[in-house]
């Protein structure tokens, strides 16, 4: 199955306008069966999120919490950074980059976490 539509072209003006907004329509990037597919699994296979902040999946416990065995990924961090670059666009946020420098590191011994690591720990049991 093909991912990008090898067809679909980024004009100067959109780029003009990501610099100024911040924003880009990436309308017609992906091949219609890529995203049948995607719906599809959506439709499927993950659930409504629950009217309740305890059940169900939150974006906010995904940037608050750390599981105590995650390493820093450095390349996965700067890839991050290729759509910045191309457009010139600052970004929100360089959090990606500055919560550790060194590949494979344990995020929880980031010194952006000190002193309040054991209130972000994830446990399993």
């Amino acid at each position: 199955m093909s991912l990008i539509n090898k067809n679909f072209q980024i004009t100067e003006s959109d780029i003009k306008k990501f610099q100024k907004d911040g924003f880009l329509l990436l309308k017609g990037v992906f091949y219609q069966e890529f995203i049948s597919t995607v719906k599809n699994k959506i439709d499927n296979d993950i659930s409504a999120p629950s009217d309740k902040y305890q059940l169900g999946f939150s974006r906010i416990a995904c940037e608050l919490f750390v599981c105590s065995e995650s390493k820093y990924d450095k390349k996965r961090a700067l890839n991050r950074e290729v759509p910045r670059e191309h457009f010139k666009y600052k970004g929100p946020t360089r959090f990606h980059l500055d919560v550790y420098k060194e590949d494979g590191e344990l995020i929880k011994s980031s010194i952006l976490f000190k002193g309040d690591i054991e209130t972000r720990t994830l446990t399993t049991n």
